[in-house]
């Protein structure tokens, strides 16, 4: 079985982690005129406070709650690596589809006095914006033409494949594990009953609570290391050697890489 640091230890280092990445993200940067560096910087603000929301319940041991947002961290996560391929044309797609949230929004509001009326906003709207809001309507795997469901496509799976390793292998592991618990599903509120009770079980998923809030803690932190010199590479840029060190003592990606089975 993989021996876990200690989670006071574990804890404090997600804490250093936090502050390396700080000192080093809010300097002051030549970013490139581009698309991507409104995006980049939007994505990697947004996984680094998700981060750091993940850190105010560690100490608590809500690792549950926590786990949810971890949810949140790795997509961000994905969705920066996925723009940073393309970054001109897919930044371009990312800001668009708030378009097509706005008119998601429009199609469900109850302010309309009568679908009369909605359908009539729903066509000047479409037409103020043109062919460009068309580009995030095609049919589906069924043939039936429809919204895309987020701005990369229909779905997250398509974007992770485009990743590859490791976000592939996560996807199908710690990814949907989280989604147990951002559901409140079943699974995730009655699995410390029954987790130490199956000897087919890996022990990587027999952990008490204690155990959790560490596990968390590494996953979230090789996640936003990642994320991390994501942004440093668009910056062309090291990582501060603190980064480093920290994995060494702690190895939060081979604990990631190990839990979800991804190539190193």
């Amino acid at each position: 079985m993989t021996i876990l640091p200690s989670t006071e230890d574990t804890i404090a280092a997600y804490d250093q982690l936090r502050e390396i990445v700080a000192a080093q993200a809010h300097g002051e940067w030549e970013l490139p005129e581009s698309l991507f560096s409104l995006v980049g910087a939007k994505l990697f603000t947004f996984g680094f406070n998700t981060y750091k929301s993940v850190g105010i319940l560690l100490p608590l041991r809500h690792y549950e709650q926590g786990t949810s947002l971890f949810r949140t961290l790795w997509e961000t996560a994905a969705n920066f690596a996925w723009v940073r391929q393309d970054p001109d044309a897919r930044s371009a797609q990312f800001l668009g589809y708030t378009a097509v949230e706005f008119r998601k929004l429009v199609q469900r509001s109850s302010r309309f006095g009568t679908e009369l009326e909605r359908k009539a906003f729903l066509v000047g709207f479409d037409a103020g914006f043109g062919e460009f809001i068309n580009t995030y309507r095609q049919r589906d795997r069924g043939g039936k033409e429809r919204w895309f469901d987020r701005f990369s496509g229909f779905s997250l799976e398509r974007l992770v494949r485009d990743l590859g390793p490791p976000w592939t292998a996560e996807y199908s592991t710690v990814y949907k594990l989280a989604c147990h618990y951002t559901h409140g599903s079943p699974g995730a509120i009655l699995f410390p009953l029954f987790a130490g009770k199956f000897d087919h079980l890996p022990d990587l998923f027999k952990l008490q609570d204690d155990q959790r809030t560490a596990q968390l803690a590494l996953w979230s932190m090789a996640v936003m290391a990642r994320l991390h010199k994501g942004l440093l590479a668009w910056l062309e840029t090291e990582p501060a050697p603190g980064l480093g060190e920290l994995d060494q003592r702690l190895g939060f990606t081979s604990y990631l890489q190990t839990f979800s089975g991804s190539p190193e």
